[in-house]
């Protein structure tokens, strides 16, 4: 994945995808690998199992996402149970651009680190 290109096509509206990791909290079980897409209908949350398909984020079903960006990581309520998604660390440009494409369409709060969205 290139990080440049995947921070440009979020800035300017484009379909990208984002390899990350995704676990339910309280569930007693582990991560899963995941993938975020992002394009013209929404950001988009999909396990590689099949857990969680096409889950779109900032968007019913989902309540609210959490942003905790010392640990690049979102929390959504969905379905009355957290989903904690981590992205790459360390990619701050990247974590940004995402919260900033999910910021354009619904409840987001921020927690911890100040994630400045630009």
């Amino acid at each position: 994945m290139c990080i440049g290109r995947t921070v440009a096509a979020l800035s300017h509206g484009d379909t990208a995808r984002i390899r990350c990791a995704a676990r339910f909290r309280n569930s007693g079980g582990g991560r899963h690998r995941a993938r975020l897409t992002a394009e013209a209908g929404g950001v988009f949350l999909s396990t590689a199992d099949g857990t969680v398909a096409r889950l779109p984020l900032g968007a019913p079903p989902t309540t609210g996402i959490e942003i905790v960006a010392e640990h690049s990581m979102l929390v959504c309520d969905t379905a009355g149970r957290q989903l904690e998604i981590l992205l790459p660390a360390g990619e701050d440009h990247l974590f940004q651009a995402v919260v900033a494409r999910i910021m354009g369409g619904g409840n987001v709060k921020a927690r911890g680190v100040p994630c400045p969205v630009q």
